[in-house]
């Protein structure tokens, strides 16, 4: 099962300062969520980022698990 707490947003970055409304590496490795960066070359860069918010949309098999084994000691309960 995929775990969605390990996903990573990569941004590919060619330049150090900031160009309009584009971020810059600089800009990009001061903020929180920076993980680690991949040098491609002199002037491409790929920069790691944590997710900044984790959506859990698919089922955890486990609490299935547990509610199945839950309701069946309750119907021998009764």
């Amino acid at each position: 099962m995929e775990n969605v707490d390990k996903r990573v947003d990569v941004k590919l970055v060619t330049y150090w300062k900031n160009k309009g409304r584009r971020l810059g590496f600089e800009a990009l490795s001061a903020k929180t969520h920076f993980k680690t960066f991949t040098t491609f070359t002199e002037n491409f860069v790929a920069v790691h980022m944590a997710k900044q918010k984790v959506v859990y949309d698919k089922p955890i098999y486990v609490d299935f698990c547990i509610l199945d084994i839950s309701k069946t000691i309750m119907y021998d309960f009764l």
